[in-house]
């Protein structure tokens, strides 16, 4: 032998002696036995390759990496990944549920501990050609928070039915959900009934609308009842109000506060242009109403400002107050003029 393999020879059998090792070979096993232990390497059938030990650990001072990267247990038992002694990941040999910081998980993911999603991450299911989105974080600041049973195709775009719902679960509806119908391009909020004891009371802190669309609310599953539309403009019993508000039926109140401009203290002004009886009553002779009160055909086209009416009324009722005036005046000259003929005679 050449000089270089006699002295690895030499090396390897100092080794083994300083370590008390002995190594042993048979038809399926390569034994290595120290005096703590042995390890046994080799094929001990066609079908598998074993390391055994009687020890209870393995330490690799090294990186291990799979060549095909299939990590598996033996038979029937679990496979479990450990830090420190404790188990982080398990997966049940005979459900295949995996449990993170459980070793009992009844589902295929268990988590027992919080979950932390970034901005715009979601858990996805996929049925078909279409992705549905059962939990979708939307990142932060304004506008952030989940989106909850998404439906939408592999553009990313939801089709023109689809269907966003928050509820209390699949079979558990009666507490109330919130719904948006694609077709109607609408948000839907259902309560249960009161007798069911659930969904009795909602609050809303704020309900916000980016486009051109509307919010409506109802009681009764008319969407007339309640009703706010892009222009600001508020229905109560219709769908188009014109105005800010706009009541079709009846309002109850206490005290109502109108506020109108210009109030009508200028009739009492020196240049006030005071119509007489007489042209008073040619214009009503001829327009069946007073003059600058609109006309019982306008009324009911067009409806009443109650502002601008009571001003027009109290109007009328000045301008009344100065003919009466006029007229007493005129009445006590009468009398005056009378008297002085009186002792004329």
């Amino acid at each position: 032998m050449k000089n270089k393999e006699l002295l690895i020879i030499a090396g390897l059998l100092l080794s083994v002696y300083a370590h008390a090792q002995t190594i042993t070979y048979s038809d399926n096993w390569h034994k290595v036995q120290t005096s703590y232990g042995y390890i046994d390497l080799g094929p001990h059938n066609a079908d598998w390759a074993h390391i055994y030990t009687d020890r209870p650990k393995f330490i690799f001072n090294k990186d291990v990496y799979l060549h095909n990267g299939v990590l598996s247990s033996y038979s029937s038992s679990n496979l479990q990944l450990r830090t420190n002694g404790t188990t982080r990941v398990f997966v049940d040999n005979s459900t295949g549920n995996v449990g993170i910081g459980t070793t009992d998980p009844d589902e295929k993911l268990e988590v027992n501990g919080n979950i932390l999603l970034p901005g715009y991450r979601k858990l996805t299911q996929k049925s078909g050609s279409y992705y549905y989105s059962e939990l979708l974080t939307t990142g932060h600041g304004q506008g952030a928070g989940w989106m909850i049973n998404a439906k939408y195709d592999e553009s990313g775009d939801p089709p023109s039915n689809v269907t966003y719902a928050v509820n209390p679960g699949n079979y558990n509806t009666g507490a109330g959900y919130l719904d948006f119908d694609g077709n109607g391009k609408r948000w839907t909020f259902y309560t249960a009934p009161t007798s069911t004891g659930v969904g009795q009371s909602v609050a809303f802190r704020a309900i916000a609308i980016f486009d051109d669309s509307h919010v409506s609310l109802s009681a009764s599953g008319n969407a007339h009842d309640f009703f706010l539309n892009s222009s600001a403009n508020l229905g109560l019993g219709t769908s188009t109000p014109s105005e800010k508000l706009e009541v079709n039926g009846t309002i109850r109140s206490k005290e109502v506060k109108v506020e109108a401009s210009p109030w009508p203290d200028y009739v009492f002004a020196e240049d006030y242009d005071l119509m007489s009886l007489a042209e008073i009553s040619h214009y009503i002779a001829d327009n069946k109403h007073l003059p600058g009160m609109p006309s019982a055909e306008e009324v009911a086209k067009e409806g009443v400002a109650l502002g601008k009416m009571n001003a027009k009324l109290l109007e009328k009722v000045e301008e009344l107050t100065l003919h009466v005036i006029s007229l007493q005046n005129q009445l006590h000259q009468q009398q005056l003029e009378i008297a002085l003929l009186k002792k004329s005679e």
